[in-house]
């Protein structure tokens, strides 16, 4: 196991997906929140994370996450500038 805190924040949010999916499979007919989803406030909510997100990738970012769920809440994006971890409120 290495101690680079990408590696292990990409572990994490691997090990975290690989749980909702199966957390998804258990449930019959379960709904995934999508961009079509939603209030109209919802939609523009994703809206502006998607220009968020391509605003970073633009920057030269690299995208590691979207809408990282946690026992405290969520964050819409995280991403690496180089050596640096990027949490993103949009």
């Amino acid at each position: 196991m290495g101690s680079d805190p990408f590696e292990i924040a990409q572990r994490a949010q691997k090990l975290a997906a690989q749980r909702r999916a199966r957390r998804l499979r258990t449930k019959p007919q379960a709904k995934r929140n999508s961009p079509g989803d939603g209030s109209p406030r919802q939609r523009q909510g994703y809206a502006a994370e998607a220009r968020a997100g391509r605003y970073l990738v633009e920057q030269g970012l690299q995208i590691l996450a979207r809408n990282l769920r946690c026992k405290a809440g969520e964050i819409d994006l995280a991403a690496r500038d180089a050596q640096t971890l990027v949490f993103v409120e949009v």
